[in-house]
């Protein structure tokens, strides 16, 4: 009987360590911007001189 239990307070564990993780909301966090298509991001290995700074 005691394995029994234990494995259901280890299976609840688990159940309870995924659902708790799983979330269906997003916060934005700053101003939104229109989306692009991939074809028109740049990727810069320096920033270049009329860079417009968005972050903190």
């Amino acid at each position: 009987m005691q394995g029994v239990k234990t494995t259901y307070l280890v299976l609840l564990i688990i159940i309870a360590i995924l659902t708790s993780c799983a979330s269906g909301t997003a916060v934005v966090t700053g101003t939104e911007r229109e989306s692009i298509s991939p074809e028109q991001v740049n990727l810069y290995s320096n920033a270049p001189q009329d860079m417009k700074q968005w972050q903190l």
